[in-house]
């Protein structure tokens, strides 16, 4: 079975504070013109995507500069809701088998992504844990909320993206089980550009 875990993108979607909104318009429409013709604006960042290096490390590569076989294969769901500190630390994920390259982090997020607005109260990833994903080989990372990061911080995308880790942000996981996929992830070819939007397919 395939399942979407991309949210729609639409004017009203749900953004991180401060980026530019979302917008989808028609510059011809087919009952005036015979034809319908659409145009879209959006930050690189709003939405299901996928963050690069270049993100946040200077030099680092763009999303044209990486290898289309990272954007697909094997993929784990780990389920890790319920932690009432609102914060993954190393602890949390100590224990856990990291059999794949690709791992995605199921939390309470995904219940906040139903909300149009920005939640401030929502689980982050240490950095701590995110430099154990990277000393247990992980090559990409999926996370149900608009950053893997604490709100006014950036030490997890760093440990993340200094290692040549993917981010994937924004990930729909509310009806995904805990378990094995495979995963389809193709982001659009921008030359130069730190992000992309992607649509995230997973396969059980």
């Amino acid at each position: 079975m395939y399942y979407d875990v991309s949210l729609p993108i639409e004017d009203d979607m749900i953004l991180f504070p401060g980026d530019q909104g979302t917008r989808v318009r028609k510059d011809q429409d087919i009952e005036i013109e015979g034809v319908n013709v659409s145009r879209m604006t959006l930050c690189l960042h709003a939405g299901t995507h996928v963050d690069t290096p270049a993100h946040f490390i200077a030099g680092g590569k763009t999303i044209d500069e990486i290898p289309i076989e990272r954007f697909m294969g094997e993929c784990r769901v780990y389920d890790l809701s319920g932690i009432n500190s609102k914060k993954i630390d190393a602890k949390h994920i100590a224990n856990l088998e990291f059999d794949c390259e690709t791992v995605f982090f199921k939390t309470d997020n995904s219940l906040l992504l139903l909300k149009k607005q920005f939640d401030t109260y929502y689980t982050y990833i240490t950095e701590a844990a995110a430099s154990l994903l990277v000393r247990k080989g992980v090559k990409a990372f999926g996370f149900d909320y608009l950053t893997i990061d604490k709100l006014a911080s950036n030490e997890a995308h760093m440990a993340l993206l200094s290692a040549g880790i993917l981010i994937f942000e924004t990930v729909n996981l509310f009806n995904i089980k805990e378990g094995k996929y495979d995963f389809f992830a193709i982001p659009l070819r921008i030359k130069g550009a730190e992000a992309s939007p992607v649509r995230i397919i997973l396969k059980d």
